[in-house]
């Protein structure tokens, strides 16, 4: 079952030098760094890794091999292959080598394409304590609000749910010249380690460029506790025809958590 986008979701955003925070904010845009700025050295490394495969799945692995030379070579390139990789009806080990070898290949050239693909990180809340201590300068930055009614966060097959797991994804040749690509899992499975960032993940096909979003999505900004008055002043003043709301976090004084209240100019 795909996971249902919920309604908003938030990015954190440090302002520090370099970050062009600012002027993406100025454009209604986000940026799509490629996925080796991402601060995760798992990120976006796919195993190839050949475990537990029935008979039924190397026969079906078999059965679309055979399609695929039918349809470029003709039958009797069909006829040939069963007679090099099936044995008294079987499939031999010869066959399983031959697929592994060249589904690695395949796999290999696509990863190296995912290496070029952009990647924007979003959380599903805005007052995670260590979500503005590491994305958001230490609580000096601040973190936007966007309506996924809007694009492009409204497109299911581009917005995704992050999945926290012990185990680092596989992949199966199987599973490679079935399908005829890489399934998304790999590219958002993480450590349960990083469960705290409840993350959603924005893929697009090129890095370290950006896309525009909907004016309308950008319904609220939140300044970091620690961001100065001049500085929230300056960025209420920036976004004017998109009119979010603005807010301010302060800390509580009796619990170990994060308030917020409207901001005024």
């Amino acid at each position: 079952m795909k996971n249902r986008i919920p309604h908003k979701i938030y990015k954190y955003q440090s302002l520090a030098d370099g970050s062009h925070c600012l002027e993406n904010l100025t454009k209604h845009q986000v940026y799509f760094p490629k996925p080796e700025l991402l601060n995760d050295p798992f990120d976006f490394r796919i195993s190839f890794v050949l475990s537990s495969l029935t008979e039924k799945e190397w026969r079906s692995g078999f059965d679309k091999f055979s399609e695929m030379i039918e349809a470029d070579l003709g039958t009797n390139a069909v006829k040939q292959a069963q007679a090099e990789f099936l044995t008294n009806g079987e499939l031999n080990q010869h066959f399983k080598n031959t697929l592994i070898r060249a589904n690695s290949k395949n796999i290999s050239g696509s990863s190296a394409k995912y290496e070029q693909r952009g990647v924007a990180c979003f959380a599903k809340k805005f007052d995670n304590i260590l979500m503005w201590s590491h994305y958001a300068d230490g609580h000096r930055g601040l973190c936007l609000e966007f309506d996924t009614r809007f694009p492009p966060f409204n497109d299911p097959q581009k917005l995704h749910k992050v999945i926290y797991d012990n185990h680092r994804p596989t992949l199966s040749p199987i599973e490679f010249i079935v399908n005829g690509f890489i399934p998304v899992t790999p590219l958002i499975t993480k450590s349960r380690k990083w469960e705290y960032e409840k993350e959603w993940r924005l893929i697009t096909p090129h890095g370290n460029s950006s896309i525009e979003y909907d004016p309308k999505a950008l319904t609220g900004i939140y300044f970091g506790c620690l961001m100065p008055d001049a500085q929230k002043r300056k960025i209420a003043t920036m976004p004017a025809n998109s009119a979010p709301h603005l807010f301010c976090m302060k800390t509580s004084t009796t619990e170990f958590k994060l308030e917020y209240f409207p901001f005024h100019i």
